[in-house]
């Protein structure tokens, strides 16, 4: 498995086998519903995993709205997937997964919003540009 870690605002994308992160501005955790915005990554083979995670106090609940797009030795690729999340006990929760050719490019966009507060987090996975 290979996973590595790049903090980017939001709106800023990335390249690679990236983390996206992009946090409140607050260090106040009550002054922002959710915490954290990421999408992580993880190698397996020739299969790459992509997924969204939502970072904030337990309890904390909202929406989310996963997607990825883009193109590999396959075909295209356009998923979405949406829906409730409450953040457990660990302060983290998946809000989407995909699994796809590590050949691919593909654009990883996850936006979540919770108590009238959105937040959008964008990676770009592959190894081209």
């Amino acid at each position: 498995m290979n996973t590595a870690v790049n903090m980017v605002a939001a709106g800023v994308l990335a390249t690679g086998f990236t983390l996206a992160f992009w946090s409140a501005s607050s260090s106040v955790a009550n002054d922002t519903p959710v915490e954290i915005c990421k999408i992580q990554t993880q190698s397996h083979g020739n299969s790459i995993t992509m997924s969204g995670l939502v970072s904030g106090s337990p309890g904390q609940s909202g929406s989310y709205r996963f997607r990825v797009t883009g193109s590999n030795t396959a075909g295209h690729a356009n998923i979405s997937q949406g829906g409730a999340f409450t953040i457990g006990g660990s302060g983290v929760q998946r809000a989407g997964s995909a699994m796809l050719s590590r050949t691919g490019i593909y654009d990883v966009r996850l936006e979540i919003e919770s108590g009238g507060i959105s937040r959008t987090c964008s990676l770009r996975v592959g190894d081209r540009i």
